[in-house]
C-alpha cells in the first residue's frame, strides 16, 4: 500500500503544482494583454477599418479597463511635479481623456454588446444624429445601391444576413451573435495555445526555483509516513469534495469533468479556488498560487538540499593556475640561464654570491626573477592545497545526485505541462482503486511504530517535525482544566502551547480577574507588578508546572519608552556571554525578576523539580525569552530537576543580537517557539540600527507562521513569507485594509483564535 499511497502523493503534489502554474501562466497573462490582443485581433479580422472606432465607442470604453488607474496616477504624479518644482510650472499638463494609449481594451465582450455597437457604426457613421433601430430602417439601409467609398468592408456580410433573417430584426441580431461567437472562439484557441506556451516555460521555472524535484519528492513520500498520509489525506478530501459537488447538480451537470478543459490546458480560476477552498470575493490568482504553495512547502525548497552538493568545483581555475604557474617558472629559468652566462658582477661595493644561499646572493633580475619563481611555486601549493581541500569536500556521487536531480525536475515540468485535468482524473482513479483494495481486505494497514509514550518520571523534549504540523483533535475536558497541561513532554506540544496563548491573553486582566480565573481552571497565582516601568507578569502553579506568562505593550507611555530603547547592554547576569540585549527589554526585566525570582522561590521550584513554562504577547513575549534565559543560566551550576519546560510567545520583537539568538537556541534546544501571524509588524522589528553604533537584532527558536488563510505553517523560508504578505491590488480600499493587518494582526485575541482553531482542525497543516 505505501507504493500506491506515495504515487497518490505524488500526483497530487503535480495537480497542486499545475494550479500553480496556471495562476502564473494567467497573470503572465494578464501583464502581456494576451486576451484582449487576441479579442481585438478576431474583432479585427472581422470590421477591419472600423476596429477603431469600434473601441473609441462609448459601451465598449465602459467594460474597458485600466484607464481610470492610470490616468488617476499621472494626474497625481503631474499635480506632485509642479506643486515641488518651479521648472515643472512651464510645462502643460496633457489630456488624459482624449488619450488612448492609458486604456485596455476589454479582455471578453458579450454578443449582444458587439451586435449593438457594430450596428451603432453601421448606420450612424456618416449622420449629425443617431438613428433608432427599426425594421424599416434597417430594410431601407441595405436596400440602397452599394457604395465603395461610403460604406465598410462588412457591410456585405451583414446584408447577407438580413436576408437570411427574412428582415426580422431579433433573427438578424442572433445571426450577427453567431457569427462574432464563432470568431470569438478562434480568438479564444489562440489565447489558449498561447497560455499552453506560459505553461509549458513557467512550469520548467517553478520546478528550477521551487526545487521540485519528481524523483526527490517520491523517495520522501516513501520515507516519511506522517507527510504520505497527508498527502493521501488531502488527495482523499479532494475527490469527496468533488463527489459531493456533482451530487447536487443536475444529470447535464454530472456529464461535465469538475476540472473543465483539455489535457494540457489551464484550469479556469474559479475551478481553481473550488479546489483551495477559497470564497468567491477572494478568488483571485496570488490566492491560489498561496493556497498551492502552503500546499507544497513540505516538498519544495532547496534548502532541503546537503550543502556539499550545492559546491560547484571549478576544474578551469586549477588548470589556468597550473598555466600562469608554469609560464612564470619558464621565465624564471630563461633569467636564471642568462644570468649565470653573462657571470657575476664583481666590481666594488657589489655583493658576493653566498656558497650558503647563492639565490640570495646573487643580485640582478635575473635572481629576483628567481625568487618570483620560487614564490610562484609556493603559490600554487597553497592553490593546489585549497583546490584539494574543495574538491576532498564534494560527496562522491556529486555527478550522480546532479544528473538525477536534473532529470527529476525534467519530469516535474513535463508533468505540469499535461495540465491539471490530467493529474486530477488520475488522482480520482488512484483514490477509488486505493479504497476498493482497502474494502477487499488484502491489504491491511501498517501498525504504528510510533515511539512509545514515557514513563512514569521521564520527559520528553522532541523537536516538531518538519514534514508536517498536524491539527489536534482534544477533548474539551482538556481545555477546561490546566491540571490537563502535559507537564511530561517538554518539546513541541500544540495544546501546551494553546494554554500559554489562554495564560497570554489572561495576562492583560487585573489583579482579582486573574486570580479568579485561574482558580476557575485549577490553578493558583497572582499578578506580579513593578509600578516604576509599567511592567506585569502573572504567575500560576497547578502542582505539577509552573507558568510565568508576561503582559504586552498598552497605551501606557512607558511601555512604549521601553520599546524605543534600541540600543544594546550586556547584562552581569550573562556571565562570561558576550551576546548583547535589547537595552528597554533588558532594564525592564530586571526590575521586574527580582519578584519573579522571590515567588518561585516561595513555590520551592528548585527543591520540587518543578519545569517553568515562560510565555508572553508582544513586549511581554520578549521578556518572557529573557526570563527564560536568565532562570536557564541561573540553573547552570545547580542540581536540580527544575527545568525550563517551554518557551512560547506570540508576536514576540526580537531581543538581541546573533551571539544572543544562538545562545538561546543553545541552552533550550526544542523547547523555543514563535507564533507569528501573517502580516504582524511587531516581529519584524526592531531592525539592525545605527545610532552611535551599529545594532544588530536576530531571532532565536522555531517559527508557527500562520498565513493569509489561517493555515499553520512551520518554519517557512523567507520567500514564502514575502509572498504571503504582499497583495498587489488597485483597489484602495482593500489596500487600506490590507494595511491596516500590519498591527490588526497583532492582537492576542487573533492568536488564541488561530492555536484554537488549530487544536480543534482535523485538517493537516504543512510546513517546510
Amino acid at each position: 500500500m505505501e507504493p500506491i499511497d506515495a504515487f497518490i502523493g505524488l500526483f497530487s503534489v503535480f495537480l497542486i503544482l499545475s494550479l500553480v502554474v496556471s495562476a502564473v501562466a494567467e497573470s503572465i497573462s494578464n501583464i502581456c494583454r494576451t486576451k484582449p490582443r487576441a479579442l481585438k485581433r478576431s474583432i479585427r479580422s472581422l470590421i477591419r477599418e472600423d476596429t477603431e472606432a469600434f473601441y473609441a465607442h462609448e459601451d465598449i470604453r465602459r467594460i474597458s479597463i485600466g484607464r481610470r488607474v492610470y490616468k488617476e496616477f499621472f494626474a497625481n504624479a503631474w499635480r506632485w511635479l509642479r506643486s515641488n518644482f518651479a521648472s515643472a510650472e512651464r510645462i502643460e499638463y496633457p489630456d488624459m481623456e482624449l488619450d488612448a494609449n492609458f486604456k485596455r481594451g476589454p479582455s471578453y465582450i458579450r454578443a449582444e454588446v458587439f451586435t449593438d455597437v457594430l450596428l451603432d457604426l453601421l448606420l450612424n457613421r456618416d449622420r449629425a444624429h443617431s438613428v433608432t433601430l427599426t425594421p424599416a430602417v434597417l430594410d431601407q439601409f441595405f436596400r440602397q445601391a452599394p457604395r465603395p467609398n461610403g460604406l465598410p468592408s462588412y457591410y456585405p456580410k451583414l446584408r447577407k444576413l438580413w436576408v437570411q433573417a427574412d428582415c426580422d430584426v431579433d433573427r438578424f441580431n442572433s445571426l450577427i451573435q453567431q457569427w462574432f461567437e464563432h470568431t470569438a472562439e478562434r480568438s479564444h484557441g489562440h489565447y489558449k495555445r498561447k497560455i499552453r506556451e506560459y505553461l509549458m516555460g513557467t512550469g520548467f521555472v517553478v520546478a528550477t526555483v521551487l526545487n521540485a524535484d519528481a524523483i526527490s519528492m517520491f523517495k520522501q513520500l516513501l520515507e516519511d509516513p506522517t507527510l504520505r498520509e497527508s498527502r493521501v489525506k488531502f488527495a482523499t478530501a479532494l475527490a469527496e469534495r468533488e463527489a459531493s459537488a456533482k451530487a447536487e447538480q443536475d444529470d447535464d451537470a454530472q456529464r461535465e469533468k469538475p476540472l473543465p478543459g483539455a489535457y494540457g490546458d489551464p484550469v479556469s480560476l474559479e475551478s481553481a479556488c473550488r479546489l483551495f477552498q477559497i470564497s468567491d470575493e477572494d478568488c483571485v490568482e496570488s490566492a491560489v498560487i498561496k493556497a498551492g504553495t502552503t500546499e507544497l512547502l513540505p516538498h519544495i525548497g532547496w534548502d532541503r538540499v546537503d550543502p556539499r552538493y550545492l559546491r560547484f568545483p571549478l576544474p578551469s581555475r586549477e588548470r589556468q593556475a597550473q598555466a600562469n604557474i608554469g609560464d612564470a617558472s619558464a621565465k624564471g629559468k630563461e633569467l636564471l640561464v642568462s644570468a649565470t652566462e653573462a657571470g657575476p658582477a664583481s666590481s666594488s661595493g657589489e655583493t658576493a654570491v653566498s656558497e650558503q644561499n647563492p639565490v640570495q646572493g646573487v643580485g640582478g633580475p635575473g635572481v629576483q626573477e628567481l625568487g618570483g619563481e620560487a614564490s610562484a611555486h609556493r603559490a600554487l601549493d597553497a592553490r593546489q592545497k585549497a583546490e584539494a581541500d574543495d574538491l576532498a569536500g564534494l560527496p562522491d556521487d556529486y555527478e550522480l545526485f546532479w544528473l538525477l536531480k536534473l532529470i527529476g525536475i525534467g519530469l516535474t515540468a513535463a508533468a505540469v505541462s499535461l495540465g491539471a485535468p490530467f493529474w486530477f482524473d488520475l488522482l480520482q482513479k488512484l483514490v477509488q482503486a486505493r479504497g476498493a483494495i482497502k474494502s477487499s481486505g488484502l491489504v491491511r494497514d501498517p501498525i504504528s511504530t510510533g515511539s512509545p509514550p514515557p514513563a512514569e518520571g521521564e520527559v520528553t523534549a522532541a523537536p516538531a517535525k518538519k514534514s508536517s504540523l498536524t491539527g489536534v483533535a482534544v477533548d474539551q475536558a482538556d481545555l477546561d482544566s490546566l491540571r490537563e497541561f502535559n507537564d511530561r513532554n517538554y518539546g513541541f506540544d500544540l495544546r501546551n502551547i494553546y494554554w500559554c496563548a489562554r495564560l497570554s491573553h489572561m495576562a492583560y486582566q487585573g489583579s482579582v480577574e486573574i486570580e479568579r480565573s485561574l482558580e476557575s481552571i485549577g490553578a493558583s497565582g497572582c499578578l506580579l507588578e513593578d509600578t516604576v516601568i509599567d511592567t506585569q507578569c502573572l504567575v500560576a502553579v497547578t502542582g505539577k508546572a509552573v507558568f510565568v506568562a508576561f503582559r504586552g505593550s498598552e497605551k501606557e507611555l512607558q511601555d512604549w519608552i521601553t520599546n524605543a530603547d534600541v540600543t544594546q547592554r550586556r547584562p552581569v547576569w550573562l556571565g562570561g556571554s558576550s551576546a548583547q540585549l535589547h537595552a528597554g527589554f533588558s532594564k525592564a526585566l530586571d526590575r521586574i525578576w527580582p519578584d519573579v525570582s522571590r515567588w518561585l522561590l516561595e513555590q520551592k521550584v528548585v527543591e520540587r523539580g518543578l519545569p517553568v513554562w515562560f510565555t508572553g504577547h508582544s513586549l511581554g513575549g520578549a521578556l518572557a525569552t529573557l526570563s527564560a534565559l536568565r532562570f536557564t543560566l541561573e540553573l547552570q551550576d545547580s542540581k536540580t530537576r527544575a527545568t525550563v519546560g517551554g518557551l512560547h510567545t506570540f508576536g514576540q520583537p526580537r531581543v538581541g543580537d546573533a551571539k544572543c539568538a544562538r545562545l538561546i537556541d543553545s541552552l533550550m534546544p526544542n523547547r523555543y517557539t514563535r507564533s507569528i501571524n501573517q502580516r504582524d509588524i511587531v516581529p519584524r522589528i526592531p531592525f539592525t540600527v545605527e545610532i552611535d553604533q551599529i545594532y544588530e537584532y536576530e531571532h532565536a527558536g522555531r517559527v508557527i507562521y500562520f498565513n493569509e488563510n489561517g493555515t499553520a505553517v512551520m518554519d517557512p523560508p523567507t520567500w514564502f513569507r514575502v509572498l504571503d504578505v504582499v497583495d498587489v491590488t488597485a483597489d484602495r480600499d482593500a489596500l487600506r485594509s490590507k494595511l491596516k493587518e500590519f498591527t490588526g494582526d497583532h492582537s492576542m485575541s487573533a492568536y488564541l483564535k488561530l492555536h484554537g482553531r488549530l487544536l480543534t482542525s482535523e485538517e493537516q497543516k504543512h510546513d517546510s
